[in-house]
């Protein structure tokens, strides 16, 4: 299957989008199982957990040793267990593979920080406030910065204390207001794009070159992930009741799998494939929690897929008081520099969706 016939502009099925409305607007709490699937039987959205069948594993080992690779330094047993962790499929979706709690807290904690201290304050990677807004980036106004892998010092955002104060004022007066840094990082904040700089608008890369995929990010999916070669990434930021609609990626030059990564608190996962010439529709809903990984391949490359509902509440203990450091290793004397943000996190969800964009990369893999 590639994409070259896909309509970027075109509407998700009617079934689908049904079923979109009605996750949105139920009333479910997260479920306690470890993984949770809800399929259809008998028109009705039903918990079918016995549908996943496990086809594989991650060895610890791999795990470990490209984790540790990220995060440069040793994870300790305590922080992951040295367990395998399962791959899950659906055969009713070919080419959707799950992989619960891949990544350890530890290494979710480091992604976290590299996106947002250091990813978010780099001019080159847009956010969505950039259509609206002149973005003001805190430059050498902190005194504290988080440093690079690139040997490259930026500030961070959340080094400023939470303020209403106006920050960022609008490219049109007219049409949108100024916002605090208080409403950009609390609720404003919805994407960021890494690498190559995806246009909303004509839902097409630009022609010049965008900014470097970041190298660490990118030897962690492709460490885990040997067949795609990361060069853009959206950055979702989800607060209590947003959601993501249904849509399929189709901009991309090539057909290499999709990877994404689920950080923060748990969400409703819903995707669908249209098979065959009658255009069938096969769908499923996943909830998903910190640390979890999905791969789209195959059929499952270009299946319709959104967010219909966030758990607020269900951030993991190691991460609900981020970007405030809680390591109880930690010099009780230090000064957290990112206190006024504590526990930002805690209700929000934060997805890395990572892909591959041009097909003469192919054979780099």
């Amino acid at each position: 299957m590639f994409n070259a016939n896909l309509d970027p502009y075109a509407t998700p099925p009617p079934a689908l989008r049904s079923h979109f409305k009605w996750f949105k607007a139920s009333g479910y709490q997260a479920p306690i199982e470890d993984e949770s699937v809800w399929l259809e039987v008998d028109g009705i959205p039903t918990l079918a957990a016995d549908h996943l069948v496990e086809t594989d594993c991650f060895s610890a080992a791999r795990i470990n040793s490209v984790t540790k690779a990220f995060e440069d330094q040793i994870i300790s047993p305590e922080s992951f267990g040295h367990a395998n962790r399962r791959i899950l499929t659906i055969p009713s979706l070919p080419g959707l593979i799950w992989i619960p709690s891949l990544l350890p807290p530890s290494t979710q904690r480091t992604l976290l920080d590299r996106l947002f201290h250091r990813d978010l304050g780099n001019p080159r990677h847009k956010t969505n406030l950039h259509l609206h807004h002149n973005v003001i980036y805190p430059s050498d106004r902190v005194t504290s910065t988080k440093t690079s892998r690139d040997g490259v010092s930026r500030p961070s955002f959340f080094a400023f204390p939470s303020s209403d104060e106006p920050y960022m004022t609008p490219r049109d007066p007219s049409s949108h207001g100024s916002i605090s840094l208080t409403q950009f990082l609390s609720k404003k904040l919805r994407w960021i794009t890494l690498g190559g700089q995806y246009n909303w608008t004509s839902k097409e890369y630009p022609k010049e070159e965008g900014p470097d995929f970041p190298p660490d990010i990118g030897r962690l999916v492709q460490g885990l992930f040997q067949d795609i070669k990361p060069e853009a990434a959206i950055v979702n930021v989800y607060s209590p009741g947003d959601t993501l609609s249904l849509h399929r990626d189709v901009s991309e030059e090539c057909n290499q799998p999709l990877v994404s990564i689920s950080l923060g608190c748990d969400c409703i996962f819903l995707v669908g494939i249209e098979q065959g010439e009658s255009k069938k529709l096969s769908w499923a809903a996943l909830k998903l929690r910190s640390g979890d990984a999905l791969y789209m391949a195959d059929d499952a490359r270009f299946a319709w897929h959104g967010v219909p509902k966030i758990f607020s509440g269900t951030c993991p203990s190691s991460l609900e008081a981020w970007p405030s450091s809680q390591s109880e290793s930690m010099d009780p004397h230090a000064v957290d520099q990112f206190s006024s943000w504590k526990g930002w996190l805690a209700n929000k969800r934060v997805n890395l969706n990572v892909r591959q964009v041009y097909a003469e990369n192919l054979s780099a893999n």
